[in-house]
């Protein structure tokens, strides 16, 4: 058996529009699971491939992940319930490196790209967080009140029917130019949202760690489906990242 390989039991479950969110038992999880590392999940039904979802929280024996219902595949995996076995390689990927000695950091989320920040936050010495979302509908109010719970939020929507109008970049060259200019930034979202915030960072100069989202067949290099160009070269998502520095 995969040292990676577990079946867990899904002990809560929270639905959100579109939205799954599941806590599963995982033995010393926090022993185990890094910040921004992945899991790989046999979704059920008629579905044989494995699909990549981030790890959004980690307790002592417990994983918390959100997804979103894209096709066949996470439609199946959402039908689960409490007390139901979820099949997953765990934790794969290079995640954040952080710690609490990591001060004056930035989290910035878009979308479902937010979720795995939230154990990255809260591995850091002191973080605020800039989250964004098309609209009021698309912002999950559990998930941004656990969020709250460990740093200041600046909450953005697209159309301005939650929090501020506007987009996660305008949101960090205003942190930016009024002086509050962060030490550290850590980034997932859409690509055109990241390529801004990688932007932003090189211009100002500062550490930026971009987490990537592609297509993964095996989650584990060997079937190479994920290689994309990243800082200049070709890199297997899920092995060489998800997690990226620039």
């Amino acid at each position: 058996m995969n040292k990676n390989h577990y079946f867990c039991e899904i002990t809560e479950k929270h639905t959100y529009n579109n939205l799954t969110d599941f806590t599963v038992a995982f033995p010393d999880a926090k022993k185990i699971c890094k910040p921004g590392q992945f899991l790989h999940i046999l979704c059920g039904g008629n579905s044989f491939l494995r699909r990549p979802i981030s790890i959004c929280d980690v307790s002592e024996n417990s994983l918390r992940f959100i997804f979103e219902i894209r096709g066949e595949g996470t439609r199946a995996l959402a039908e689960k319930d409490e007390g139901d076995i979820v099949d997953m390689l765990a934790p794969l990927g290079h995640g954040f490196e952080l710690s609490k000695k990591d001060e004056n950091v930035v989290a910035i989320g878009g979308g479902i790209g937010s979720f795995p920040l939230l154990y990255a936050a809260k591995n850091c010495g002191s973080v605020k967080a800039i989250l964004g979302f098309r609209n009021s509908d698309a912002a999950y109010d559990r998930f941004i009140d656990d969020f709250r719970k460990v740093c200041d939020v600046a909450l953005m929507t697209d159309d301005g029917t939650a929090g501020e109008k506007g987009f996660t970049p305008q949101g960090l060259e205003k942190m930016i130019e009024e002086g509050d200019k962060p030490d550290k930034i850590i980034t997932c979202g859409p690509m055109v949202m990241m390529e801004k915030i990688i932007s932003i960072a090189e211009k100002n100069k500062i550490p930026c760690y971009a987490s990537f989202e592609e297509r993964m067949g095996c989650g584990i290099g060997t079937c190479l489906c994920c290689s994309t160009k990243i800082g200049g070269k070709m890199q297997c998502v899920c092995k060489d990242g998800p997690v990226f520095e620039f």
